[in-house]
């Protein structure tokens, strides 16, 4: 079956040229994911123009890439957001599920270069692109896609990134063992790679058993068709975490099997130390996450989980008995040498540099793309004082120096809301990997600045963080409404209590509004549908509504158990009864009721029109339709209730609830009800009239009202 048909994006139409943008939304994504390891730098087309740019008596250093360039990476993402946006046609797809954070880090960022010496230089504007462009690739994936198509997205994306590695570390290998690059210049090949220094140049445990000896002490560090040999240790240290799910697969498990010690000898061969040690991490937090609820008796009876260590065993046994020598020449791993001190001792003197810097500029930094053109002094702690230009080998201090501590926070803002946002999600194979990969990504964050300098580096940060935000922050579908009432169950203890403090008391009198509407009627009849923990029925009793019997009907057994206490506690129970029934099957006979009530549940029932037309059904001539619930305010107080459904109400309620899913799906029910006009129309399509409404909160909360003719 073609992948397109198999992960829908968010939009419910057939019409076939929305069809064919799904479809070339999702081959778009497989070739970014796909030519990550092999991006060309488009730079000869602005050559010569680059260069009249540069504002007279501007002086820049040799060093200092003068040239306009882009990624075909960089048109296809825009070419991607321009689809997606077609398809869905909503602003959500860019400020929702933490994009927002990403847009205020690149505002900070065209800040931090318009107040900086280059202001009127046009060259670093250009650069821009490149953080813009992953940027949208995350919203992409966080908003473009319903969350139960998330898993077939990620495993469509982990199969193409595996893919791709698995060549990577062919291709590695192949240069490492040639000790030369193969050519590859189409694929964008670099012809000069990092050296290892060695006694002998052996390069592995068989060159010394057969006396085989360099004429080159030096070992080259392949980088496949990558910038360098830490990139390429990292995507492999990424692809090894992508490929755990695969295990589990019995179509996977034979080519994850294999595929598993080639890449990881491939990234030893890299000779990258934060790759390995992202590596260690990632897989400790895989295991933690994917191993909850199982004993270790259970795991070692498990064949995939046995596949997995017996993987993990081979791949660092015979990586560490076939490059001993020369990991112990590298250094930083089984020892830590002359070689590993005189690279930490570099990078920390480029470290002081930036700390230096951001001591001089904390808020808005020294200008995006300028920290190369800004020199300092380094080597404070030592005599030895030079002036010189830094590069320190850290994102956070990277970002910190060109825009900002302001910008950095921001930043850590948002991974800190989506790492917490996975750690509140039941764990799945999938989301323990995308976990385990930002946590790597993270950590080689540390000790490298690739993860946001490099292309390769920021496609892979913030594909993964899309991912994530689909899976963790996924806006609701008809199958996850199906299974609402079993969320309301697990936060039925502090249902009533939230809600005061979540609506500031007002929700006492948000259901009061259904009493005005049956004051004129006598010895009613009365079914409450998704009654909860019953506070619209005592509302109306309190109200004074003439009420002969009540129905309550609802599907979450835990809040009927409530309902019923609170019920007999005001002795009611005479004239209440409360049944486990469903808003879109009821169980009763036609004409039954005067009037029925469904306060703050239509939005979450999957067939909103079926459960209309039941009440409908029900409903005796003449008989009313009372439905409350939440809605939008106009503009002005439209953005602030937003900021408050999506930024404070699901902290507040998961704090209070111990349950943060439970609130990010309310806030999302909210901004997802076709409330207002649109509702009204799906009334008049059930036959309904006398079709009013009445607001209250400044529009937060309608009431909709109908009659049965």
């Amino acid at each position: 079956m073609n992948a397109s048909k198999k992960v829908a994006l968010k939009t419910n139409s057939g019409v076939p040229y929305l069809i064919w943008a799904r479809r070339v939304s999702l081959f778009l994504l497989v070739l970014i994911v796909f030519a990550i390891p092999i991006e060309y730098k488009y730079d000869k087309v602005f050559r010569f123009f680059s260069l009249t740019l540069i504002p007279d008596g501007l002086k820049l250093p040799y060093f200092f890439d003068k040239r306009i360039y882009f990624y075909a990476s960089d048109l296809a993402i825009l070419i991607l957001t321009a689809c997606t946006f077609f398809i869905q046609r909503s602003r959500a797809l860019f400020f929702s599920k933490g994009a927002s954070y990403l847009w205020v880090i690149l505002s900070l960022t065209l800040l931090s270069l318009i107040l900086s010496p280059l202001a009127h230089y046009p060259l670093p504007y250009t650069r821009l692109l490149q953080l813009l462009t992953p940027f949208l690739l995350f919203s992409c994936l966080a908003n473009g896609y319903h969350k139960e198509d998330a898993p077939k997205l990620t495993h469509l994306l982990f199969t193409t990134l595996c893919t791709a590695a698995f060549i990577q570390s062919v291709i590695a290998i192949t240069q490492y063992f040639l000790q030369s690059p193969l050519g590859l210049r189409l694929l964008s090949e670099p012809t000069t790679f990092a050296t290892l220094q060695t006694t002998n140049g052996e390069r592995w445990i068989f060159d010394a058993l057969f006396h085989r000896v360099a004429s080159n002490p030096q070992l080259i560090r392949p980088s496949g068709t990558l910038s360098h040999a830490n990139v390429l240790g990292g995507f492999l240290a990424i692809s090894l975490l992508a490929s755990y799910p695969f295990f589990f697969q019995s179509k996977w498990r034979r080519f994850a099997f294999v595929a598993f010690p080639v890449q990881f000898f491939a990234m030893s061969l890299t000779f990258s130390r934060a790759a390995l040690f992202a590596w260690i991490l990632g897989t400790t937090i895989w295991l933690w996450r994917s191993s909850l609820g199982q004993s270790m008796r259970q795991m070692t009876h498990s064949p995939p989980w046995r596949l997995i260590f017996f993987a993990i065993i081979l791949s660092l046994s015979t990586s560490g008995l076939l490059l001993c020598k020369q990991i112990s020449h590298r250094g930083g791993v089984f020892n830590y040498n002359q070689v590993a001190q005189s690279s930490d001792r570099e990078r920390m003197r480029h470290h002081y540099g930036a700390i230096d810097l951001i001591r001089k500029h904390p808020l808005r930094g020294v200008g995006f793309q300028q920290i190369s053109l800004t020199p300092v002094t380094l080597s404070p702690s030592t005599h030895n004082l030079q002036t010189d230009y830094i590069a320190p080998h850290n994102i956070y201090l990277y970002l910190a120096t060109e825009t900002g501590l302001i910008c950095l926070a921001v930043f850590l803002i948002f991974f800190f809301s989506l790492f917490r946002a996975g750690i509140q999600t039941p764990a799945t194979l999938q989301t323990s990997s995308l976990l385990a990969i930002i946590a790597a990504f993270l950590f080689i964050g540390f000790c490298d600045f690739y993860p946001l300098q490099f292309q390769a580096g920021k496609l892979l940060l913030f594909l993964n963080a899309g991912l994530l935000a689909a899976h963790c922050m996924g806006r609701t579908t008809s199958s996850s409404l199906q299974e609402s009432w079993k969320m309301f169950n697990l936060i039925s203890p502090n249902y009533d209590r939230i809600n005061q403090v979540l609506s500031l008391g007002m929700d006492k009198n948000w259901r009061r509004l259904a009493a005005s509407k049956l004051t004129a009627k006598t010895g009613i009849a009365l079914l409450d549908v998704a009654c909860g923990t019953g506070d619209q029925i005592i509302s109306l009793f309190a109200a004074g509504v003439p009420i002969k019997t009540a129905i309550g009907i609802d599907l979450a057994t835990e809040m009927l158990d409530i309902a019923k206490k609170k019920i007999d506690a005001k002795d009611y129970r005479k004239k209440v009864a409360l049944m486990h029934a469903d808003a879109e099957k009821l169980p009763f006979p036609d004409a039954s009721f005067d009037a029925v009530t469904f306060s703050f549940g239509i939005r979450n029932v999957p067939d909103r029109d079926a459960s209309l037309r039941e009440i409908h059904r029900v409903l005796k001539p003449g008989g009313n339709c009372l439905i409350l619930e939440f809605s939008l305010p106009p503009f002005p107080f439209k953005y602030p209730h937003l900021f408050y459904l999506r930024h404070i109400l699901p902290k507040i309620g998961g704090l209070l609830s111990n349950n943060f899913a439970a609130y990010r799906y309310l806030n999302q029910t909210i901004e997802t009800f076709p409330y207002g006009k649109a509702f009204c129309a799906l009334l008049e399509k059930a036959k309904f009239t006398h079709i009013d409404t009445l607001t209250a909160s400044l529009g937060a909360v309608t009431l909709y009202s109908g009659k049965k003719e």
